[in-house]
């Protein structure tokens, strides 16, 4: 059986290593990383949480801290309307937030696609990222229903036929190393997308 825990620098982590490098990388390659740091950075640190998460193999982590950061930079994203900056971009005027009835991710995603903020591909993206986040989070009653989902449909008398069902229910718990990646990958794309469009519907003086 294997833990999680402190990991040796081998090279599973340097391989590790180089991967969530590239992503971070391609985040911060965008001017409107450095222009959007004021009202995204909060969203940013626990983006370099989750990576910091993979490096060390922690993968279920990994997937629940994507979910964080991305809800943090939606939340700020349509809240946040009408912002000016100064020359060096440092925000002046930030006094428009939007209030919310609910700060929960659905309704986060529901009010920036009403402003035009997410279209459907990033919608398809950030619900990716909250299913694996949502599971981890509730990961003990998530799995008792998959269990109960497995008893109601497992009919056959085949152990063949019981094997294949147990994996293709089962499949939804898999949090390995692809699953976390990928969780790193949607992540880095919302949040691009986000600061390159926050920063286009700004001002500056």
């Amino acid at each position: 059986m294997t833990f999680v825990g402190p990991s040796e620098c081998n090279e599973e982590r340097k391989e590790r290593e180089r991967e969530l490098n590239d992503i971070w990388n391609e985040l911060i390659s965008s001017d409107a990383f450095l222009k959007t740091h004021l009202v995204f950075g909060e969203a940013m640190d626990l983006f370099r949480e989750s990576l910091s998460c993979y490096q060390n193999g922690a993968y279920m982590a990994t997937c629940v801290m994507c979910r964080s950061s991305t809800e943090c930079a939606v939340y700020f994203a349509v809240t946040r309307q009408d912002l000016e900056y100064s020359e060096n971009w440092k925000i002046i005027h930030n006094s428009n937030r939007i209030p919310l009835e609910s700060n929960g991710l659905q309704s986060l995603i529901n009010e920036g696609k009403e402003r035009g903020i997410l279209d459907e591909n990033m919608i398809e993206i950030l619900n990716r990222i909250r299913k694996r986040g949502n599971f981890v989070a509730h990961f003990g009653s998530k799995k008792d229903k998959l269990f109960e989902k497995y008893a109601t449909k497992v009919t056959s008398p085949s152990n063949l036929a019981r094997d294949e069902e147990y994996d293709r229910i089962f499949s939804e718990i898999v949090f390995d190393k692809e699953t976390a990646l990928k969780a790193l990958e949607d992540a880095q794309q919302v949040l691009k997308i986000l600061v390159e469009k926050i920063l286009s519907t700004s001002t500056t003086s």
